[in-house]
């Protein structure tokens, strides 16, 4: 898969002023830590409808958000290019919902990628260790790149465990 397949689409989102980042498995691999990359996952900060209008020519589908931990009101697929919107990115944490910030710490040949430090979160609270566990490590190698503020704004979150808030204090 070619991040570049993904411009046409980010142009239209930039088009249309809707805020995204590029997350998952891309950002991992925009970072060196994964080699393959299985989709193409877009955060997006907007109302469904401006996301619809943005792609109405395209093949999208609906998909279900899916269960527990994912809170977030929409994900629109488009399948043919491997691309999942996720609107309003959010997950439950032990007592509430956590609502990931679309927060860029990079653009990669013109799409911007979502910060290290959300997907962190995202996969702790998803239970997917392994690539938790490459962005802890990728974190704390790279003390000099990690966003601070951002790390001290996401702490305020109430529901975090007391592993995971250790985890992101450990950051900063």
């Amino acid at each position: 898969m070619n991040h570049l397949d993904l411009l046409p689409i980010v142009k239209r989102l930039e088009a249309y002023h809707i805020p995204y980042a590029l997350g998952g498995s891309g950002m991992l691999r925009y970072l060196n830590l994964i080699h393959e990359v299985n989709d193409w996952d877009l955060m997006v900060e907007c109302p469904k409808s401006t996301l619809i209008e943005a792609i109405q020519d395209l093949d999208w589908a609906e998909l279900p958000t899916g269960g527990h931990p994912f809170a977030s009101p929409y994900r629109i697929s488009i399948e043919s290019l491997q691309i999942d919107f996720i609107g309003h990115f959010a997950l439950h944490t032990e007592s509430d919902i956590f609502h990931l910030p679309i927060a860029s710490f990079a653009i990669w040949d013109g799409i911007r990628l979502s910060s290290p430090e959300v997907w962190y979160i995202a996969y702790s609270l998803m239970g997917r260790t392994a690539k938790a566990n490459l962005l802890q490590d990728y974190l704390k190698s790279n003390r000099t790149r990690v966003n601070t503020a951002l790390i001290e704004h996401m702490l305020q979150t109430q529901g975090f465990t007391d592993e995971l808030r250790a985890t992101l204090s450990s950051f900063i």
